[in-house]
């Protein structure tokens, strides 16, 4: 090392944004268990709130200026057709579950001869059966 070198103070450049962005994720690591719990819908509010903190950190080169074009083109034509379906329900039951506690009872037969069992069995009959023929030859 030189005099020159030594007597100079050390400067150390500080990273503000590799800082900030560090801890907007350390507080989102915190608040992932508590949202989970509390308000699971919070979850997709907390990422967006994220996306948007860490907002700084995004550099566009001139080089991917046109690939940004293209996603935000993108992104734009999907909030558009995600918007304009043609499907209006009537009525918002239309769209709801529907849960069934209970199973109702069957509707009773419409004519009285089909209930009786005797009239829906049928009679015995044998089955033609075709020889086995094909067994001799293969044998």
């Amino acid at each position: 090392m030189t005099a020159q070198a030594a007597a100079s103070p050390v400067r150390v450049r500080r990273d503000y944004l590799g800082a900030w962005c560090g801890s907007v994720m350390l507080g989102a690591s915190v608040l992932v268990p508590v949202l989970g719990w509390l308000a699971p819908l919070g979850f997709a509010a907390l990422l967006g709130l994220m996306g948007l903190l860490m907002l700084p950190a995004l550099r566009v080169t001139d080089e991917d200026r046109p690939v940004l074009v293209v996603l935000l083109g993108a992104l734009l034509w999907a909030a558009v057709s995600s918007t304009a379906s043609p499907y209006h329900p009537k009525r918002i039951e239309q769209n709801l579950a529907r849960i069934s506690g209970t199973i109702a009872d069957s509707v009773p037969p419409a004519r009285i001869a089909s209930a009786w069992p005797r009239l829906t069995t049928s009679a015995a009959s044998p089955i033609a059966c075709v020889p086995l023929a094909h067994a001799d030859t293969i044998a």
